[in-house]
């Protein structure tokens, strides 16, 4: 009786590995940017720093600084 639970916990484990090794790949081969995959989840729009330069004019009229870092104005 022991070896029948061994062997069927031993085939759960294949599968459950099994089955994050297809969603994984699905995910890959979706090809969604994961910057899109942040909007959707959070709605949330995600800045690339070349952004936020260009927004805050370089990083000038900073304001202070905190422990979250420096905050513009």
């Amino acid at each position: 009786m022991l070896w029948f639970a061994c062997g069927v916990g031993i085939l759960e484990f294949i599968c459950v590995i099994c089955v994050r090794c297809l969603l994984v790949r699905a995910q890959q081969s979706s090809g969604e940017d994961t910057g899109t995959q942040a909007l959707a989840a959070t709605g949330f729009r995600r800045f690339s720093f070349a952004e936020l330069k260009k927004a805050t004019r370089g990083f000038a009229e900073e304001i202070g600084r905190g422990a979250g870092g420096v905050v513009y104005k």
